[in-house]
């Protein structure tokens, strides 16, 4: 083959000069040694940014034959040679030799004359194989898409049958399946291998410790401007070596695709091992759970302090900005009232600002006109609402929710991708904290042409000067955000903690039912098992949750009626008359409650504990604030007679004695004051 090294010192100087002012887009002058020249022309046409810039500059008959001599053996044609490879293409000769030496002007081909390549006596037109194999590459992306790139099952769709022959017989598969569905294929030679068995036919540990470590880090997608930041570079990076590699072995491809018209930055060389294979890679390398130190679990705390915003609410006035921003004064008592346990996941000033965003959009409080803050109808039921109804309403609002900048176009559909990994995660299995972010970041870019991704962009975008563009990782890295600052605030999913790094997530019970529809009683086993009975009620007061089951629902209602005091594995509470009132007042009767503590407690409750329930809860009366008019008359027998009339009798409020009566409004038709004139009742100032 023509190497670039031997085409370009072939040339005088002036061919020289001309082709660094194609290939330099006439930007700056030639050096002027010829030292010099080769060496900045040798870098420029080996740049394969800077190929795909100058073919784009190419008319149709010069690209056309470029693309026939690159897909000629040795890059290399004559002129018969190139008519008949045309196909349908309708080049003539004369096209051809013009088209051909137009591109010998500018650097992409040698016209040979030398015996060596010569045939018949015929001129041979053969392109340097550095930047035939840079065009090759730029050719192939052209016709792969997201799907063809991230996918195994696209990247067998889009090889000819002899390269899946080439790929089974290297696999050690019967070639004659090469004519199979490509997701069987996928599947076939993906085999039943996890983990590092994925690449027991990898040449080298040190290989398979880099393709690892891009699975691990970044979910198989290695960016080459990230390349050393996020792997430290072991190796050199070695795009053909590379690509052929992980091409040949069914495990990857280095793709140029850019995506910026889908609002994903993927310019440049980039390195992916398909997603069935990061899949696998990541599956077998699922944490164990003896290997974690300590597990976080948020149960209903989130709902809990949501409820005891809106009861502060009610009951205390909480002016706030034109910004909506609660004051200093009213947002310390606010968090110290929080149950929820500040971690090493979550500070409690995020999760007020949570529990106040959620009150918002939710509809459950707003500001009047004088800037106070006051419960809507929404917000003042909120607390009979069932639990589960509360789970899905709110988390349905995490789905959905925007971020307070709006670059967020990808991070919706990503999150509901997420939850359908979470969803088909086994029961009480545990996964790596980046593992199903990564995954569902890959299925979502393999499906980027499917779901009209670059339409959406191109059409909400159109006019922004700055549209928001975010890298692979980055989309992975705000999924791993979502799953702490809203799946486990909901108390959906819990974390595993190595050392005091978040590691691993599962999802709880609570959020199986929620996400998988599942209907499995996390309690176990018969009404009458331990777990069903999760409560210790002591004589002093004191009241313990035993970790024992799917205990959301019995936290939820303790939450009502009692005040938590220690939330650990065992949750403490303490029976108080405040809130055993404060229970009654928002309709929960003793009743309910004695009965709910005798059901749900591991022994009888005591009878002190009894009595003072039944006496605190009946201790609460009710009264009602209500604004009247007075409607005095001299006699009684007046009144008698204006109460005889409908309009009189319909703002009647109540009698308050034979003279005077309440009305809810002031009497002020004139047909009304006619006939009461008319019973002989006058009004006078």
């Amino acid at each position: 083959m023509l190497n670039l090294k031997s085409f370009l010192e072939s040339k005088r100087v002036s061919e020289l000069q001309e082709f660094h002012t194609f290939w330099s887009d006439g930007n700056g002058q030639p050096p002027g040694r010829r030292e010099d020249l080769l060496e900045e022309l040798g870098r420029m046409i080996r740049d394969q940014s800077r190929v795909g810039s100058r073919i784009k500059l190419l008319a149709e008959k010069p690209l056309t034959v470029l693309h026939l001599l690159v897909r000629s053996r040795e890059f290399a044609s004559d002129l018969p040679g190139l008519v008949k490879a045309s196909d349908g293409a309708h080049l003539e000769g004369y096209e051809v030799e013009a088209a051909a030496r137009a591109l010998g002007r500018r650097g992409f081909l040698d016209v040979l004359r030398d015996r060596h390549w010569t045939r018949y006596g015929r001129e041979v037109y053969a392109v340097p194989r550095e930047l035939a194999d840079a065009i090759s590459v730029l050719l192939m992306e052209d016709r792969r898409g997201p799907r063809e790139v991230f996918t195994l099952r696209g990247h067998l769709e889009a090889l000819p049958l002899p390269r899946r022959r080439r790929l089974l017989r290297a696999r050690g598969l019967d070639e004659s399946l090469a004519g199979e569905d490509p997701a069987s294929l996928a599947a076939r030679l993906l085999g039943d291998r996890r983990g590092r068995e994925v690449l027991e036919a990898v040449p080298g540990e040190d290989l398979r410790d880099l393709i690892l470590a891009a699975c691990t880090h970044c979910g198989g997608i290695v960016p080459r401007a990230r390349y050393k930041r996020d792997l430290g570079a072991p190796f050199r990076w070695q795009r053909k070596r590379w690509q052929r590699f992980l091409e040949d072995g069914g495990l990857g491809t280095v793709t140029t695709l850019g995506l910026g018209d889908c609002g994903v930055e993927l310019e440049g060389e980039t390195t992916v091992i398909f997603a069935e294979v990061a899949e696998r890679i990541l599956e077998g390398l699922s944490p164990d759970p003896v290997l974690l130190d300590r597990t976080a679990s948020a149960r209903v705390d989130l709902l809990t302090d949501l409820s005891h915003f809106l009861r502060y609410v009610a009951s205390h006035p909480i002016r706030v900005t034109h910004g909506r921003t609660i004051h200093r004064a009213a947002y310390g008592r606010i968090l110290d009232g929080l149950t929820f346990r500040e971690d090493a996941l979550v500070e409690r000033t995020e999760v007020f600002q949570v529990v106040y965003d959620l009150s918002l959009s939710l509809g459950l409080v707003e500001a009047g006109e004088d800037r106070m803050l006051v419960l809507t109808r929404l917000g003042q039921g909120w607390d009979g609402i069932p639990l589960p109804r509360k789970v899905r309403t709110v988390y349905e609002r995490f789905l959905d929710e925007r971020r307070a900048d709006l670059r967020d176009f990808h991070e919706r559909p990503l999150r509901r991708l997420l939850a359908g990994r979470l969803a088909r995660l086994p029961a009480g299995e545990w996964a790596g904290l980046r593992t199903l972010p990564f995954l569902a970041r890959n299925d979502y870019l393999a499906g980027l042409e499917e779901e009209g991704v670059r339409a959406a962009y191109r059409n909400r975008f159109q006019q922004t000067f700055d549209p928001p563009r975010e890298e692979p990782n980055d989309l992975a890295e705000a999924l791993v955000d979502w799953t702490i600052g809203r799946l486990y605030l909901l108390g959906l999913v819990d974390v595993g903690f190595s050392g005091q790094e978040p590691a691993a997530v599962r999802l709880t019970d609570q959020g199986r039912r929620l996400m998988a529809g599942g209907e499995e009683a996390a309690e176990g086993g018969n009404g009458a098992s331990l777990a069903a009975r999760p409560l210790v009620v002591n004589p002093d007061f004191e009241v313990l949750l035993l970790p024992e089951g799917d205990v959301n629902e019995v936290a939820h209602t303790l939450d009502r009626f009692a005040r938590r005091v220690r939330s650990d594995e065992v949750t403490r509470y303490r029976l108080q008359r405040e809130e055993v009132e404060r229970a009654v007042v928002q309709g929960m009767t003793v009743e309910e409650i004695l009965a709910f503590l005798e059901e749900r407690s591991r022994s009888a409750v005591p009878q002190n504990v009894s009595f003072s329930v039944r006496e605190w809860g009946e201790r609460v009366r009710f009264a009602r604030q209500r604004e009247a008019v007075l409607l005095e008359v001299d006699r009684e027998d007046a009144l008698d007679r204006a109460l005889t009339l409908e309009p009189v009798r319909s703002l009647l409020l109540a009698r308050l004695g034979p003279k005077v009566a309440a009305l809810r409004g002031t009497l002020s038709d004139h047909r009304t004051l006619e006939a009461l004139k008319g019973l002989g009742v006058y009004f006078r100032g």
